[in-house]
């Protein structure tokens, strides 16, 4: 008889999982008023000058694991409450697609999308058998994202600072996608891997946003 599942295959990544995860930062405060090499002549020209800092920030990381199923297979299986149904791969290394980031002419139809993953990477088990790829083994789209922020500092009095700081998220456009569509379905293999939507401007990695924010401290 054959097994219902195959729990060897259920070990595999977390699916908060990212491989690689590289932050970098970069702040420099302009060399500009009292104090400083530039423009070190006090008074009105301090006020004016003094104070300037700018930041940079990039990420860069990998992709979260993705967990496929299947859906419309010809065969007869167990009932899913008896485990998860997987394909099978049928090709080493199922991953994302070279140029992947080429989404296709009209992202905003399914049919003008173009696939992250190859449907050809996968099949149906065959009946009463579970598939043999296992849990989270496919790695998702990468997040690319940086950052800038300048800020000006004006000291009233010792007690009191004043803070105009600007900020812009995602300014090179780099796109982060939210995870394609992972249900493997060889009778209608167009809607695979394909790619929906992209973060929000409210979500790490999301749309272009300034932020404009006016402090006082004390």
């Amino acid at each position: 008889m054959a097994p219902i599942t195959n729990r060897r295959r259920e070990k595999a990544l977390s699916n908060f999982d990212r491989r690689h995860h590289l932050v970098g930062s970069v702040v420099w405060e302009l060399p500009m008023g009292k104090g400083k090499r530039f423009l070190n002549r006090g008074g009105a020209w301090d006020r004016i000058f003094s104070g300037y800092t700018i930041a940079y920030v990039q990420t860069l990381d990998s992709g979260n694991p993705l967990n496929l199923d299947f859906a419309a297979s010809p065969f007869n299986y167990y009932p899913t409450f008896a485990g998860s149904r997987r394909p099978n791969a049928v090709r080493p290394n199922p991953g994302l697609r070279d140029n992947y980031r080429d989404m296709g002419p009209d992202r905003f139809s399914a049919s003008g999308i173009n696939p992250v993953i190859d449907i050809g990477y996968f099949g149906y088990p065959a009946a009463f058998t579970p598939g043999n790829l296992g849990r989270n083994v496919v790695t998702g789209i990468p997040l690319v994202v940086g950052q800038i922020s300048a800020q000006k500092n004006i000291h009233i009095n010792e007690r009191f600072k004043f803070q105009v700081r600007w900020d812009f998220q995602n300014f090179m456009k780099t796109w982060t996608f939210l995870n394609p569509t992972t249900t493997v379905d060889l009778q209608n293999p167009q809607t695979f891997g394909k790619v929906r939507a992209e973060a929000r401007t409210a979500e790490w990695g999301g749309q272009p946003i300034m932020h404009l924010t006016l402090a006082l401290s004390f």
